[in-house]
């Protein structure tokens, strides 16, 4: 493959280098130390319709059929990836066929809730698993009562944390509430591309515990500057959790798909009404889209987010096709405003990740995370 215009899919590959990537006649080369920074996964996930519209391929420098998968390989993006490749070469030899089979059957036979240790992922794959089995419940083709869903977190909490993870405050009703209606709309707005044409490809959703060395976040070049600042707010402030001295600790959750977009699921109020309005308006009480299920009220679930947002002192970033805007919301007066949102080189997608510090003793989040 001397041809080919290699993108080294580095440790902590980060926004600023998925920018740099030149997809033409491109191979992806993964190796054991392969990974996203913060935040890069969403972004390299609006990039995907632009990837596979070349032609490309993937060379493994380990043996990925010898793993449980790594933490890389089980990414939404390189599953993606993985599927559309036309090619997969470890040791000279095309692996595509044996590592698709070795990879699907290892989602399949843990119904879809793939991970360990710091994160987990529930991966669909549209449209033959748009339901991972872990969420089924009866019927296969609806979608998944509220309890079961909220059910299915707090077990991956136990896994990721070592406790419980939502036992009913409302806290925890907003955050799951959000989990779940931003996954029941990727279920039923990020299936299909502009034209209404189904997508085939993999979504879902990842709870992930973070660590972070606080006295080596300044030398980072792999973290954004707007969550640098975010960080050393929560310290200055004193609300960030401490996994030891010195180093910090945080909860992202993420909802992630390669639809046409928030803003492309909702109508406009008026003609002029602009993209970036429509994408604000999403977030406001009655707007969202209103699930069959009776456990949350209809249109609530994105703005639960910045209702669970302002308790938790989050971040909030969201991605819609080619927009994404950032929130703080430590800061107690900020709001989902135009001014936040960004054009950038994503074209496709939705993403939708909150990052907080679980905190320790008092206040409403306290049953979110014991005594941690």
């Amino acid at each position: 493959m001397t041809d080919q215009n290699f993108i080294n899919i580095s440790k902590n590959t980060s926004v600023e280098n998925i920018k740099d990537w030149k997809l033409e006649n491109s191979c992806f080369r993964i190796s054991r130390s392969s990974s996203f920074a913060l935040f890069a996964e969403e972004f390299a996930m609006g990039k995907l319709n632009s990837i596979i519209k070349q032609k490309i391929w993937i060379e493994f420098t380990y043996d990925p059929l010898k793993d449980d998968l790594e933490e890389f390989v089980r990414s939404f993006f390189c599953l993606n990836l993985i599927w559309n490749a036309e090619q997969i070469i470890y040791d000279e030899i095309d692996i595509k066929l044996k590592l698709v089979e070795h990879i699907w059957k290892i989602i399949t036979e843990n119904r879809g809730l793939v991970g360990s240790g710091k994160l987990h992922n529930i991966i669909s794959r549209d449209p033959d698993y748009s339901i991972p089995n872990i969420l089924r419940d009866s019927e296969a083709t609806s979608f998944p009562h509220f309890d079961t869903f909220k059910r299915v977190f707090k077990s991956s909490g136990v896994s990721i944390l070592g406790e419980g993870i939502f036992y009913g405050s409302r806290t925890e009703n907003d955050v799951v509430s959000y989990l779940y209606e931003s996954t029941k709309n990727s279920f039923e707005h990020g299936r299909t591309d502009n034209d209404g044409y189904s997508l085939n490809g993999f979504r879902g959703v990842s709870i992930r515990k973070i660590i972070l060395n606080l006295n080596q976040l300044n030398i980072r070049s792999d973290i954004p500057e707007f969550f640098k600042k975010y960080i050393s707010e929560l310290v200055n402030n004193s609300k960030m959790s401490m996994e030891s001295p010195g180093t910090g600790k945080l909860i992202s959750a993420s909802v992630v798909d390669t639809g046409i977009g928030i803003h492309k699921t909702l109508p406009k109020l008026v003609e002029d009404e602009s993209e970036i309005e429509i994408l604000v308006r999403s977030f406001k009480e009655g707007e969202t889209r209103k699930p069959s299920s009776s456990a949350i009220e209809p249109g609530h679930g994105l703005s639960n987010i910045v209702n669970a947002s302002q308790y938790l002192d989050a971040y909030l970033l969201v991605m819609s096709g080619k927009y994404i805007g950032g929130f703080d919301f430590s800061k107690k007066d900020t709001v989902i405003s135009s001014s936040r949102f960004k054009e950038t080189s994503r074209d496709q997608g939705t993403s939708l990740t909150i990052i907080w510090p679980p905190k320790k003793g008092g206040g409403d989040q306290i049953p979110l995370f014991g005594d941690s």
